[in-house]
């Protein structure tokens, strides 16, 4: 779930960043990790975004950084600059973390080591913790933890998934009912099969697939899925009325023009 900003309390303000070399933005994120301070989820969110950030690759120079503002902007219509601190925000809490080693190249820069490419941190009782790397007897006990809350999770993620299913149903038949030919939405990408969408373009098509998609699916990703698809549904809904509009429009034209000349012949 997205985290919601606290409208009591002031936003970070980002301006200082313009007109900054990015190697100063980028240091001085990574000395001082601007953010991410007393959110409780923040290094397992972290862990799993250096994870993206590397990708294939066992170490990032400063130069590897720079160049890595698209894979860490994603989708998101974010600056450079802001991009930028994002990157170094991230590597100095990797350093923090012991996620990532900090060593020199023979020239003397600094580069970042990525020290495992499974996850240190994991999420217990609502709170990130480290889950790797850990003494023997505490690695045992936060498996044993792991493990339990594994298994209670997918109960409940089964569950919520049975609760679900009559909505999504009852919203992809509207849809199609409201938009015989809608497409399935780009922005879906994230949850349907580039497969699929290939296989099967329009929504009405893939129907059979789209009511089940969501089975095995935590909880979160879940609820996500239903806002896209009861976005998709108020998008149908408003096309479909702006068509019927057109068509009442234009066969008033049709009517208007009749009337017209059944006027001129009577001339």
């Amino acid at each position: 779930m997205a985290r919601r900003w606290n409208k009591f309390k002031s936003r970070p303000e980002y301006g200082h960043l313009y007109g900054t070399s990015p190697d100063l933005i980028l240091n001085c994120a990574i000395r001082s990790r601007p953010y991410g301070q007393g959110l409780r989820l923040y290094p397992f969110e972290a862990n799993r975004s250096l994870l993206d950030l590397y990708g294939s690759r066992a170490s990032l120079s400063m130069a590897d950084l720079r160049a890595g503002i698209d894979v860490a902007r994603g989708a998101r219509r974010w600056s450079t600059e802001f991009t930028l601190d994002f990157i170094g925000n991230l590597i100095g809490w990797g350093v923090h973390l012991g996620i990532l080693l900090e060593t020199q190249d023979p020239a003397g820069s600094p580069v970042w080591t990525l020290r495992s490419r499974e996850m240190r941190y994991g999420v217990l009782g609502g709170r990130a913790v480290q889950v790797r790397d850990l003494e023997p007897e505490a690695q045992a006990r936060i498996e044993r933890k792991l493990r339990a809350q594994a298994k209670l999770n997918a109960t409940l993620d089964a569950r919520h998934s049975e609760k679900v299913a009559p909505e999504i149903r009852q919203l992809l038949a509207d849809i199609v009912l409201a938009d015989t030919g809608a497409r399935i939405p780009e922005g879906w990408g994230v949850y349907v099969p580039a497969d699929i969408r290939e296989q099967w373009p329009r929504i009405g098509d893939a129907m059979g697939i789209l009511v089940d998609l969501h089975r095995d699916w935590d909880r979160g990703l879940q609820a996500r899925w239903v806002e896209r698809v009861r976005e998709e549904r108020r998008d149908a809904l408003v096309r479909a009325a702006v068509r019927k509009e057109e068509t009442e429009a234009l066969e008033a034209q049709i009517l208007a023009d009749d009337d017209a000349f059944a006027t001129l012949g009577d001339l």
